[in-house]
C-alpha cells in the first residue's frame, strides 16, 4: 500500500491486528474514513474501542497490519502521521498537575515548534467558543471537572489538525462540559475528521454520520446510521 493509493481518505486501516500475549484483540479490522467525517466508534468493554484509537494515535503498534493518516502510514511514518492528528483521551493524564492551564498548553504548543504568541492567538479563538480564562491561570489539579474539559480539548486541536481522536469524550462529563463537547463537535462537521469511542449511543449520536460497532475485537457492523 502507497500513499497515492491513500491519501484521497483521511484515515484507512489495513488488516490491522494486535495482541497482548496469546490475547488477539483486534482481529483483522478494515475500515475507510473519508476526510470531514464524523464517525462513531462503538461497543461494548473490551472490544477493543481504545486499543484501536491508540493504535491510530501512534501510541500503541499494531501486530500486524498497519493504518495511515492522510496517506501517511502510522508504523513507517509514525511522526508525519502524528502531525495530522490530535488525540484526545478521557483521564487528562498528559498534564502537568501544578502547572496552570496557560503553563501547560504553553509546553504542549513547544511539542509542535509553537510559539507563545501564536499559542495566545489561537486561546482567543477558542474563547469565542468556550471561555476558559480561569482554566488557564489555575493550576491544573484544582481545576474544576469542566475546566479540565476544556483544557483537554484545546489541546488535542492546538496544532490544528485535521483528523481528531477521542476516546470516550463523553464519559463522565457534567451539564456544562456536555454543551462544550456538543459544540465543539457541530461547529467542526465537516471541517475535520473525528473518530471517537463510546460503550453505546449518547448525546453525540445525532452529530455522526456513521457508526462503526466493534465486537469481540473485529468489525460487526458498518452501518451508515447511528439509529
Amino acid at each position: 500500500m502507497n500513499q497515492e493509493s491513500t491519501k484521497s481518505l483521511a484515515i484507512q486501516i489495513k488488516d490491522l491486528q494486535r495482541c497482548f500475549g496469546a490475547k488477539q484483540v483486534l482481529n483483522n479490522i478494515n475500515i475507510n474514513i473519508n476526510s470531514g467525517e464524523i464517525v462513531l466508534l462503538r461497543g461494548s468493554n473490551g472490544a477493543g474501542k481504545t486499543t484501536l484509537l491508540r493504535i491510530l494515535a501512534t501510541l500503541l503498534k499494531p501486530t500486524k497490519g498497519d493504518a495511515w493518516l492522510n496517506g501517511y502510514s502510522v508504523i513507517k511514518e509514525p511522526l508525519k502521521a502524528k502531525v495530522q492528528m490530535g488525540w484526545i483521551s478521557s483521564t487528562q493524564s498528559a498534564f502537568f498537575p501544578r502547572l496552570n492551564g496557560l503553563q501547560n498548553l504553553y509546553l504542549f504548543g513547544s511539542f509542535y515548534k509553537l510559539d507563545k504568541n501564536a499559542i495566545n492567538r489561537k486561546i482567543k479563538t477558542w474563547e469565542q467558543v468556550t471561555p476558559f480564562t480561569d482554566a488557564l491561570k489555575t493550576p491544573f489539579y484544582v481545576c474544576s471537572a469542566g475546566m479540565k474539559h476544556s483544557l483537554n480539548l484545546f489541546r488535542g486541536i492546538l496544532h490544528d489538525p485535521s483528523i481528531l481522536f477521542l476516546d470516550e469524550p463523553g464519559l463522565h462529563l457534567d451539564s456544562k462540559s456536555t454543551e462544550i463537547l456538543k459544540s465543539f463537535f457541530t461547529q467542526n462537521k465537516h471541517k475535520k475528521t473525528i473518530l471517537f469511542s463510546a460503550h453505546e449511543h449518547n448525546f453525540l449520536s445525532s452529530i455522526a454520520s456513521r457508526c462503526i460497532e466493534l465486537k469481540n475485537g473485529g468489525l460487526f457492523d458498518t452501518t451508515n446510521s447511528c439509529d
